[in-house]
Formats: structure tokens, sequence, C-alpha cells
């Protein structure tokens, strides 16, 4: 058994985090890739936001745009889990937008 080779079937979890800016940064009109396509929420004000999606596969592209903010420009996560490993933090910014293809 050669334990440098990849495993061929790993799965992927992605869990995206939105947190509003100080104490009433809010935001709204989001959308987030996911298995299935894409999440979009419209209209719903919010002061932070997580899901977690999967399995993917390696390469997959996630991705987050957000088109309204109130108080500052939100914090965006991007964490990813490799088959049974904890969550990793892979992208973190302020701002809009956000993405990480999955590329270990």
């Amino acid at each position: 058994m050669d334990n440098n080779k990849p495993e061929l079937n790993d799965n992927y979890y992605v869990q995206y985090i939105i947190k509003g800016n100080g104490a009433y940064g809010r935001f709204s009109n989001w959308t987030a890739t996911t298995p299935q396509g894409i999440y979009t929420n419209n209209g719903l004000q919010v002061r932070s936001w997580n899901q977690t999606y999967g399995p993917v596969n390696r390469g997959f592209k996630c991705e987050i745009q957000i088109d309204d903010y109130i108080s500052g420009a939100p914090t965006i996560e991007i964490h990813v889990s490799k088959n049974d490993e904890p969550f990793a933090l892979k992208e973190s910014e302020t701002g809009d937008s956000a993405s990480y293809t999955i590329d270990f």
C-alpha cells in the first residue's frame, strides 16, 4: 500500500460565514456557489449567516457575492473540510465578495 498516493474519492465540504460590520452591520441580497448550483437570498437583511455544503470535489470554486450592506463591508470567510478532517479557514475577506478554489 502506497501511503503517498492521494485518495481518489476525497469528499470536501465548504462552510460559508458572513458577519456584518459592527453593532449595526447588516447585509442582504447575496449568492453562494453550492453543489446544486447558486444559492440566492433576496431581500432578507441579516447580521450574520453561515451554511455548510457538500460533498464537493477537488477543483470546486467556492464563491460568495454580496450586493447590499449597511454600516461597512461585512467579513466573508470560506472554510473547507476534507473527508473527516476539521474545517480550515481558506479565505477571509472584508468586502462584497470572496472566492477560493479547492486544490488540496
